[in-house]
């Protein structure tokens, strides 16, 4: 299996995490093809737009989602209820989403299933190495630690920790469905973060057609449970955890 990590490529603090990624999957031993992918960035987000919806016929293919808190909204569209991301400047936030965008479109162009890592994303050192190869049902598996990664990571921890084995006792990481971490069902909920994902040319094909109907909005919300219903997994024991000392998105 490919996998890719977005890396800011003329940015010395994304090219070292990137690096830090790589030498984990390798002191790991994870069989994966690494290749690093070019992140899109604000100076390139224009082109990157344009040659991916320059033929659209699509009206909303610009930024829908809050803006600011002024903008939060429940959206008909979509019926969730959508909240700003605290987000300095807007270009690097819908970067983000172009990054993972650009690697969607290969899974689908090249009907292949791959794995998706963000430059923060270390893999855990195991008793034997992961099998990227997973069997798992849904179309979307994430591999990461929540605890440091998202949102109410101690409720979506609980969740899928099991209450009679200890961590060190499980051998085998096996697919649970992404719990609820909100009693809101209106809020987007997904994976643990987007910094570490399996994705199937199936999902990949759902994530472009909804940025199609809905317009672009941050990658984790757009990947939600209420718009993928049954296609998002996780894995537990985690494969990967983050460890970032700064945000390249919000600041």
């Amino acid at each position: 299996m490919k996998a890719f990590i977005i890396t800011m490529k003329d940015n010395p603090d994304s090219v070292k995490l990137s690096q830090r990624c790589i030498k984990s999957i390798e002191e790991t031993k994870t069989p994966v093809d690494v290749h690093v992918s070019n992140a899109v960035v604000p100076e390139t987000l224009p082109d990157t737009l344009h040659s991916y919806f320059r033929n659209s016929n699509i009206a909303n293919i610009y930024y829908t989602y809050p803006k600011t808190p002024e903008e939060n909204r429940h959206d008909l569209r979509s019926g969730l209820q959508l909240s700003a991301y605290s987000t300095a400047d807007l270009d690097k936030r819908v970067s983000c989403l172009m990054s993972h965008y650009v690697l969607w479109q290969y899974a689908i162009q090249n009907d292949e299933t791959i794995m998706i890592l963000e430059h923060d994303a270390i893999f855990y050192v195991r008793n034997k190495p992961f099998d990227p190869n997973i069997e798992f049902n849904g179309s979307i598996l994430g591999l990461n630690d929540p605890r440091g990664a998202t949102r109410r990571a101690n409720v979506f921890h609980n969740k899928i920790t099991p209450t009679f084995l200890p961590l060190d006792n499980i051998l085998n990481p096996a697919p649970k469905d992404v719990p609820w971490v909100d009693d809101n069902k209106l809020v987007p909920q997904g994976l643990a973060g987007n910094s570490a994902y399996i994705i199937k040319p199936k999902g990949a094909r759902t994530l472009c057609e909804l940025i199609a109907e809905h317009g672009l909005w941050p990658n984790d919300a757009i990947m939600c449970k209420q718009l993928m219903p049954g296609q998002l997994k996780t894995l537990y024991p985690y494969v990967t955890y983050v460890k970032q000392e700064r945000s390249f998105t919000s600041e």
